[in-house]
């Protein structure tokens, strides 16, 4: 997404979600200077409560760009990285080039997803 991320992990016990992301951010800083951007100040976080399913979630990452109309159907999203991809149930149903089904995009997003918070 050309200005804002969405990122699904897991913490561990040593950090806070707030040491993570600041950790992050003075990580990615120097990089995004050169580039003449800057992290906001702020951040919105949802953490996944155990009714609701990771899988949701990663599907609603993947599909952004596309539905957002940033990337075609038949292009490669360079943007996901998922070191553990068979964590994702979608991910065996995605077309040979990493693409989603076309029909896919035209989908709901589900009323379960905590989106925007």
């Amino acid at each position: 997404m050309p200005e804002h991320i969405h990122w699904l992990f897991e913490l561990g016990a040593r950090l806070s979600l707030g040491r993570v992301l600041a950790r992050f951010k003075a990580e990615t800083r120097a990089e995004l200077s050169e580039r003449e951007l800057v992290w906001q100040r702020d951040f919105f976080e949802h953490r996944l409560r155990p009714a609701e399913g990771i899988e949701d979630y990663g599907l609603y990452i993947f599909l952004n760009p596309y539905r957002a109309a940033l990337l075609d159907s038949t292009e490669t999203w360079a943007g996901w990285y998922c070191p553990k991809p068979g964590c994702f149930n979608f991910t065996g149903l995605l077309q040979t080039n990493g693409t989603p089904p076309p029909e896919w995009i035209g989908l709901p997003v589900p009323g379960t997803l905590a989106v925007g918070e």
